[in-house]
């Protein structure tokens, strides 16, 4: 059952989060003179994660949308386009402050309570997205310090395989207060090229920066936004005449059941990528009910 502090917030009674395929706008209508505007993608929970949320935002230049704040969630900021500069804490509760000058494809992890605020330091209108969760508690105080990874420079670009014409480079992996790993890679997958059908036991965040795929039935073009929850089937193709070029995230929650059972099922020989799918998008939604029940 879901603990008191996350009936009082409501998490309990968010609805878990499906396959979603969106895309995400570069052209922006302000609504006031704050220069900021904001749009949501998903927000519930998972099998994986008791709460996470998914938005992108846009600012003019010399804007911010906020002073530097702090809140108990952990989170993740990505540039889709254009420049910013952001201002954020050098480690919690340090009161001293760093500035980054940052471009798309770079991002950067807030752990829970550390300040941090962007502003838009060039000269168009800049577009970031954001993830943020809250969770039980995987490894608290985990110590993660505010982490900043430049994922489209040119010694992250991945070599590709030949038969898939698919390269993934690790950016970053670790702990964090409320997920056993977080982890984020770059891919590259050449026209033609692509994965097979499948389930994971974890969830899956994708931010499409070039190129355009084809993925659970619908065909979308960058800048674009995808989310793969734990145990729901997926897979992924090229689908246009150039390379698409993408960061993942995966998040990799506390909860071990649906982990355990991807290995369960192994063992017992159920090694097709379909069946095993099944078998996971089905185990991950009694995982949730048991969870938030």
């Amino acid at each position: 059952a879901a603990s008191d502090v996350y009936k009082r917030q409501g998490i309990s009674k968010l609805r878990p989060i499906c396959n979603t395929v969106r895309g995400v706008k570069t052209g922006h209508q302000f609504p006031d003179s704050s220069g900021f505007c904001s749009y949501g993608l998903v927000k519930g929970r998972t099998a994986n994660v008791d709460f996470i949320e998914s938005h992108y935002s846009a600012l003019l230049p010399g804007c911010t949308p906020h002073p530097p704040h702090k809140h108990n969630h952990e989170e993740i900021l990505i540039i889709v386009k254009g420049t910013a500069e952001l201002t954020v804490e050098t480690a919690v509760d340090a009161g001293t402050f760093k500035r980054l000058e940052v471009r798309q494809g770079d991002f950067i992890i807030y752990p829970r309570n550390c300040l941090h605020t962007i502003r838009n330091s060039g000269s168009e209108v800049v577009t970031y997205l954001m993830f943020k969760w809250q969770s039980r508690p995987a490894l608290p105080d985990s110590g993660l310090p505010p982490t900043f990874v430049s994922g489209l420079a040119s010694e992250n670009r991945p070599e590709q395989a030949q038969e898939s014409k698919l390269g993934m480079k690790t950016l970053f992996e670790r702990p964090t207060e409320y997920f056993r790993k977080l982890q984020s890679h770059r891919t590259v997958i050449a026209p033609g090229g692509g994965y097979a059908a499948h389930a994971d036991a974890h969830d899956v965040g994708i931010i499409l920066l070039r190129g355009t795929v084809e993925t659970v039935g619908e065909t979308i073009e960058a800048p674009a936004f995808i989310y793969y929850p734990a145990g729901e089937v997926h897979g992924m193709r090229n689908a246009g005449h150039r390379d698409a070029d993408y960061l993942v995230f995966e998040f990799h929650g506390a909860n071990r059941a649906l982990t355990s059972s991807l290995y369960q099922s192994a063992a017992r020989g159920l090694r097709r990528p379909l069946a095993l799918a099944r078998y996971l998008r089905n185990k991950a939604r009694t995982v949730a009910r048991q969870s938030h029940g």
